[in-house]
């Protein structure tokens, strides 16, 4: 009998949870005696890992799921990822499009009669993205699932109950990593912040046992969001935060006036006063952190507070809004105009333009390349100087 013939690739190559779901699911058509092959024409089955992060990303998810869908009429397209819990309707009139929502993964153990169950595959070691030390990053995904209900966002959605793995498990994977060479562990969560809730433990009771770990590693932590991490903080052990190389810290804007329309409940100088202490603490850990520009009812001075409390962070990614539909931010009154977003972000880029530790986040690009999170970086971004030039006009957000 044939193997059936599986082509894996995704919609969005920039989220790092997107990459481990696309190696997760390439793995398991392996492990299953499937071939993986190289293009949609050499195979049977189309599996598309989606991002629906924003609009932009969903049209181009839907986008590119048409387009192989009607190019391919023989073949089953499988979609996973965001876009099935997020818009359901998505492959209406397309007979060939199985959707799989990520809270639903097994749909695959019975598509494809699996032998070896897609939850029990770990793809610790994604070979599609830039290496990171010798030998490149081991990644875990130590939880699923987010209880915020951010204004501006719907992952929510489509990712389901938070489900946390035991530190146990967690250990165990570093353990294999050590044992494998690897020296940079990646723990992956849509909120690392909310680590082990529903296993009432927390971040901190896993970041403290992986401190006790014998060896010479690294972690990263992507996606801790600022008010749920900061008292977790203080909990840290000093040899845990010896471990941390790398912590995102998704700040979204400098105005508290935004940030309460965008239910992100935190005070934006305790978020500067957090991102001040780690540095000053553990001036090696790379501290990163994302930015939303023009969300609906933004001023010139919000606008301005936020790239003055984006000066604190080592790495950051501007994301210049778009109405997201399903959202509550969609529905606001109080939109920034074009000209007036066009205007904010060509001073963003200006000081980004150059400078490898930022990148603006085009509302119309379905894929890009990542950062290297790995490069030494100390004290502040360079762009920081030419930001305050930027922003001096509405220093009173500043400090």
């Amino acid at each position: 009998m044939d193997k059936k013939k599986v082509f894996v690739t995704t919609s969005f190559r920039n989220c790092q949870m997107n990459n481990y779901l696309t190696a997760q699911i390439s793995q398991f058509a392996g492990l299953n005696d499937c071939e993986v092959v190289d293009s949609a024409e050499a195979s049977d089955y189309i599996v598309v890992t989606t991002c629906g992060f924003d609009q932009p990303r969903e049209d181009h998810s839907r986008d590119m799921i048409t387009q192989l869908a009607n190019e391919h009429p023989g073949k089953k397209v499988v979609v996973s990822g965001c876009l099935p819990g997020i818009a359901p309707d998505f492959n209406k009139g397309l007979d060939n499009v199985i959707p799989i929502n990520t809270d639903q993964l097994h749909g695959f153990d019975k598509l494809f009669e699996a032998k070896v169950a897609i939850k029990t595959v770990k793809p610790n070691v994604i070979e599609d993205i830039p290496r990171h030390g010798p030998k490149g990053l081991f990644n875990i995904e130590i939880s699923k699932g987010c209880t915020n209900r951010c204004t501006f966002c719907v992952i929510w959605k489509t990712k389901g109950r938070l489900h946390s793995k035991s530190i146990n498990d967690i250990v165990a994977e570093i353990e294999d990593g050590l044992k494998r060479g690897y020296d940079r562990f990646c723990f992956l969560s849509d909120n690392v912040s909310l680590y082990g809730i529903d296993l009432r433990i927390d971040l901190a009771d896993l970041l403290n046992r992986v401190g006790e770990i014998e060896g010479d590693f690294k972690v990263m932590l992507y996606y801790a969001h600022p008010r749920q991490f900061a008292p977790l903080y203080p909990k840290i052990t000093k040899a845990a935060m010896d471990r941390i190389c790398y912590l995102d810290l998704p700040f979204q804007s400098g105005s508290q006036a935004l940030l309460k329309e965008m239910k992100r409940d935190y005070i934006p100088s305790d978020v500067v006063a957090l991102a001040k202490q780690i540095k000053r603490e553990h001036p090696d850990v790379v501290l990163a952190s994302h930015f939303i520009i023009g969300f609906p009812g933004e001023t010139m001075e919000d606008f301005f507070e936020t790239l003055s409390c984006a000066q604190y962070f080592d790495q950051v990614t501007f994301f210049p809004y778009s109405d997201r539909a399903g959202t509550v931010a969609a529905k606001m009154t109080n939109h920034v105009s074009q000209q007036e977003l066009d205007q904010r972000t060509e001073i963003v880029s200006q000081f980004v333009k150059g400078n490898p530790r930022m990148q603006l986040m085009e509302p119309n690009v379905g894929a890009g390349e990542h950062l290297d999170e790995s490069k030494p970086i100390a004290g502040q971004f360079v762009a920081g100087k030419l930001m305050m030039q930027v922003v001096q006009p509405a220093q009173s957000a500043g400090h």
